[in-house]
């Protein structure tokens, strides 16, 4: 897989953990440095992502 799939792989994973509020999924795949609080809205976000231990996680977005 190379990281453009990952990351829409990730992006997948997220939006799907973010519909069925998962939110054990969600701890998975965002970084410590996302943030303590993590909410759900209908907003176009920009995320930032970092490659650690060969997968990526989110480390911040802004809407």
């Amino acid at each position: 897989m190379d990281d453009k799939q990952a990351i829409e792989a990730l992006y997948k994973q997220m939006y799907r953990a973010m519909i069925a509020k998962d939110t054990a999924t969600l701890n998975l795949v965002h970084d410590d440095e996302f943030g303590s609080d993590r909410h759900t809205w209908q907003l176009q976000l920009r995320f930032q992502l970092v490659k650690h231990d060969g997968s990526r996680l989110f480390t911040a977005a802004c809407a």
